[in-house]
This record gives structure tokens, C-alpha cells and sequence, in this order.
């Protein structure tokens, strides 16, 4: 049976709303993405900060210790936790140390007979951190 030019066109037709259904899908999400995306400001770093000492402030434990924090934990991976948060909106001038304070507690975490050495690593970026930390965020 011989489909007719009517039939053909309302199958292109269909076909070509599917794409540009799936076009538009994909454009809503690219842009969604790079509106939602955390903005590195000091009042975005120290919100953050703020709601992550709040958030472990309930957290027992003596093993670990974060001066930035001001806290003891026995799950390092608390900080880690924390430290990820404050690394995607941390200001330029205050990231890396982040960034460091993250890769310390990390390896704390990863391979706990490293935790003297990663700690000692890691005093002049948590110094540098608490300072900063002070300075900008009352």
C-alpha cells in the first residue's frame, strides 16, 4: 500500500516536533544549570560557612580537630563534607586554601595512619582560612 503525501507530511511533521521538543528539554537544562550554579562571593562563603558550623555543632567526637570550625569530630568525613560545601562558593582570594583544607581532610579520611602528616600539611591553610574567615565573616 502506497502511503500518500498527506501521510508522509503529518509523519515529518511528528518527528520534527519530537526534536525540537528534545532541543528546547536540553536548552531549559543548560540553562537552569548556569542560573542555579553557586554563586563565590563572600556573603555566599560565609552563609555557608554559618549553616556548616551549625550543621556540626551537634556532632560528637575528639579525633578530628578544625580550627576553622572550631571543632572536634570522630567522622573526619564531616569536615570533608563542609569543605566541599565552602569550595564551590569560596572568593578567589580564600579558595585554594579551601580547596587544601578539603584534599587534608580527604586524606584523613582515605588513610587515617596519613593523619599527622596531612595535618601538618595542612596549619598554614587552616591559619590562613581562620583568619580570613574572621576578617570577613562577623
Amino acid at each position: 500500500m502506497k502511503k500518500t503525501v498527506g501521510e508522509k507530511l503529518k509523519k515529518t511533521n511528528k518527528l520534527n516536533w519530537i526534536i525540537a521538543t528534545v532541543i528546547l528539554i536540553s536548552l531549559a537544562m543548560i540553562l537552569a544549570n548556569h542560573f542555579t550554579h553557586p554563586t563565590r562571593s563572600i556573603e555566599a562563603y560565609c552563609s555557608t560557612y554559618k549553616q556548616e558550623k551549625n550543621r556540626l555543632a551537634p556532632y560528637p567526637g575528639s579525633t578530628y580537630s578544625s580550627l576553622v570550625f572550631d571543632k572536634n569530630l570522630n567522622d573526619v568525613g564531616q569536615f570533608v563534607t563542609s569543605f566541599e560545601r565552602l569550595e564551590k562558593v569560596a572568593p578567589d582570594e580564600i579558595s585554594p586554601a579551601i580547596t587544601n583544607l578539603k584534599s587534608v581532610y580527604k586524606t584523613m579520611q582515605n588513610d587515617p595512619s596519613k593523619t599527622l602528616e596531612a595535618g601538618l600539611s595542612g596549619v598554614s591553610a587552616e591559619n590562613n582560612t581562620l583568619t580570613w574567615t574572621a576578617e570577613h565573616c562577623d
